[in-house]
């Protein structure tokens, strides 16, 4: 598929899920521009799987979304549960349970682990880049106002 035509999917995502979540019109812009982040930092890693991938997507979201927070004086969760939406696996998850339920055990073991490898390198970036970024503002005594 081609890539800005995702790209441009994973931002209207945003959109909508900003919407939806009824994030303010003063934070949209910056909650769809952390999608948009997430989403570009996920392409440019898929090359080295699809672990690796979210889990810089994860680290690069997160690391977006703390910044971000503090500069518009916000909850992180404002702009972290707008972009973490085109990482979730809907696809994967939803075959994960249809082959379950049709009982197509190889292909729900396929995409089980599929959808289990994603969500393990969304948690592992999301850890790595909070304790990044909290011992950075500690380091130098930056607080959350």
């Amino acid at each position: 598929m081609n890539y800005l035509v995702m790209f441009i999917g994973a931002v209207i995502g945003t959109l909508g899920f900003s919407l939806m979540f009824k994030i303010s019109r003063k934070q949209l812009p910056c909650a769809i521009l952390g999608g948009a982040v997430t989403f570009i930092f996920y392409l440019l890693f898929l090359r080295y799987g699809c672990f690796v991938a979210n889990m810089m997507a994860g680290c690069a979201m997160m690391g977006y979304c703390e910044i971000i927070a503090r500069i518009r004086k916000a909850p992180v969760t404002v702009f972290l549960s707008a972009a973490l939406v085109v990482l979730v696996p809907g696809g994967a998850l939803y075959y994960t349970i249809y082959n379950i339920l049709a009982k197509n055990t190889d292909m729900a073991i396929s995409y089980g682990t599929t959808t289990a490898i994603t969500c393990l390198g969304i948690i592992a970036g999301i850890s790595i880049a909070t304790v990044i970024i909290n011992a950075i503002f500690l380091i130098f005594n930056i607080k959350r106002k």
